[in-house]
């Protein structure tokens, strides 16, 4: 594959049976019919793409402008399969009503000395800087898309897929610690009355408190994918694994100064404008390193081991 191995494909294909079976014994009824359409026109570029490996398997060599149809007809099919099937997962394993732990990670902050309304103060004081963080908090798709582009444009696909590879990972166990470790957040948490904070054009850190609240509501049938579907996972923060892995995936290549502005940005909204506690992003920080050294390292024994390995992977053993 241009932009994963294949075993990224099976792991997400293992999340149907969970949502199939939470669909079918749970209360949980998923609906398919809003982004049925869109499913079948993507069914389409399967064959596509399988007709344009062939193609390339014909030529014996792959041009530039093979990859980069291969590369588009792919991202397009993984863009769409990551978030569809990983947020209905996300919400759909939050109807599994287990203990709340905010009290639990609010008790971690403060042991540590993280006050976190501190935070939200400062933040508050400086509202110069609200759209730049808001912005870039709301912008992770994006970034996603344009770094990884930058990175094949620097020869650096190794590293585009290890990114890729890796934020997958990171969000099948951020959501599988989400559904045991649920928690409303700490804006929620800490802050009473959003008025005292005028400031802010809207409350941050909110968007997803009522929408978790209905996930969890066991009062009748929970309907999962007829609207948005917001990240929902507080522990651990998978907007702080994300930045980190933007910054270990840029380091050490010509992109890394706007590719760690943008990161640092990003994670220093997350705490307000995700509603996370400290020790989620720390949570974030630590998984998204253990996960980024082992793909990179699979990807490198798996270099070593078959010397012709595609367009993208040569570049793996000089930069490790």
């Amino acid at each position: 594959m241009q932009l994963c191995r294949p075993y990224l494909y099976v792991v997400l294909a293992l999340c149907v049976p969970v949502l199939a079976l939470f669909h079918t014994f749970t209360r949980v009824e998923i609906v398919t019919e809003s982004w049925w359409p869109v499913t079948v026109f993507l069914m389409k570029l399967v064959p596509f793409l399988w007709l344009l490996f062939v193609l390339e398997r014909k030529l014996g060599r792959c041009p530039m402008w093979l990859m980069a149809l291969k590369s588009l007809t792919e991202a397009t099919l993984l863009v769409f399969v990551v978030v569809t099937v990983l947020r209905l997962l996300d919400h759909t394993t939050t109807t599994l009503v287990l203990p709340l732990v905010d009290v639990q990670l609010a008790a971690i902050d403060e042991a540590f000395g993280w006050s976190w309304l501190t935070y939200l103060d400062w933040i508050h004081r400086h509202p110069d800087w609200h759209g730049i963080l808001s912005k870039c908090y709301s912008s992770i798709e994006a970034a996603t898309f344009v770094i990884v582009v930058i990175l094949f444009a620097l020869k650096q696909g190794g590293r585009a897929k290890a990114m890729i590879e890796a934020f997958v990972v990171c969000a099948v166990i951020s959501i599988f610690f989400g559904m045991l470790f649920p928690a409303r957040g700490a804006a929620h948490f800490w802050v009473a009355d959003f008025a005292s904070f005028p400031n802010f054009v809207f409350p941050p850190g909110m968007y997803a408190v009522e929408q978790f609240d209905a996930l969890r509501d066991m009062t009748g049938t929970v309907v999962v994918g007829d609207g948005p579907m917001g990240g929902l996972v507080t522990f651990p923060s998978l907007h702080m694994a994300t930045g980190v892995l933007f910054m270990l995936a840029a380091m050490r290549t010509w992109a890394w100064v706007p590719v760690w502005v943008f990161s640092g940005l990003m994670i220093a909204a997350t705490p307000v404008w995700g509603g996370h506690y400290f020790i989620d992003l720390v949570a974030g920080a630590v998984l998204a390193i253990m996960v980024w050294k082992l793909v990179r390292r699979s990807m490198t024994t798996q270099t070593r081991k078959t010397p012709i390995a595609g367009a993208v992977l040569p570049e793996i053993v000089a930069a490790e």
